[in-house]
């Protein structure tokens, strides 16, 4: 069994196929390439292929079969380069770079790859870019109401909600969320709290139970579980106790 000989922080979480991988990170010495995934089976981890890049403060999701890895920082400079695992041959490959180099949150959502938010080390964003899987190209899209840096993301019914960040003054209690429909952003309802680098969880409810929703949620045949650190999501259908 391996186990991490070193503590890291600010690494991408994603959950594909019965794994859960971490992502890239840092130990406060080295910035991580490194990526290990934990086996929900077996409960032992293992090393797969490292990235093309170092990355802490990366954005990850999954989406149709492979992992996305989105900027982050890799101890020199903020990254704009961008690329995704395929676990099947165990190889990472770089896709478009995006417009900025960023650190921000990710979420995925009728074939788009979302980075919504995040910073440069200079600039705190609102603004919000979406990759496409068939031109492979990265296109702006409505910006948010506020600029967000360690924004907590996630989708359900068919919006993507930004909830609390940092917009470079303080931390923020406000948020929004995306229709993609008609490419805006609406603010709903704030946190009670103000909060970034949060941990949520949803089931497949109301994001919170003070959301201003009138459309009715579904609950799909079998519930997913999220649980989301920093804007990164790990969700499974199957998920378990480990």
């Amino acid at each position: 069994m391996l186990l991490f000989s070193r503590p890291r922080a600010y690494h991408g979480v994603a959950f594909l196929n019965g794994y859960v991988y971490s992502v890239g990170g840092f130990d406060r010495v080295e910035h991580f390439n490194s990526v290990r995934r934990f086996d929900l089976t077996t409960r032992t981890w293992n090393e797969v292929a490292p990235m093309h890049s170092r990355r802490c403060y990366v954005s990850v999701t999954v989406l149709n079969g492979f992992i996305y890895a989105l900027g982050g920082y890799d101890g020199h400079v903020q990254l704009s380069s961008a690329e995704r695992y395929q676990p099947e041959i165990n190889q990472w490959s770089l896709i478009a770079p995006m417009h900025e180099q960023r650190s921000d949150a990710t979420a995925f959502l009728n074939g788009y790859v979302y980075s919504v938010g995040g910073f440069d080390r200079v600039e705190h964003f609102n603004s919000v870019r979406r990759f496409d899987l068939t031109t492979r190209t990265w296109n702006e899209v409505a910006p948010m109401h506020s600029r967000r840096c360690y924004v907590s993301v996630t989708v359900l019914n068919g919006f993507i909600y930004a909830l609390g960040g940092y917009d470079g003054h303080v931390r923020l209690s406000s948020a929004e969320r995306y229709q993609p429909e008609i490419n805006q952003w609406s603010l709903i309802a704030p946190m009670h709290e103000q909060r970034n680098l949060h941990l949520w969880w949803i089931q497949w409810q109301r994001v919170s139970a003070d959301m201003d929703d009138d459309q009715p949620h579904e609950q799909p045949p079998q519930r997913d579980r999220c649980h989301c650190i920093c804007g990164s999501c790990l969700c499974s259908k199957t998920t378990k106790k480990c």
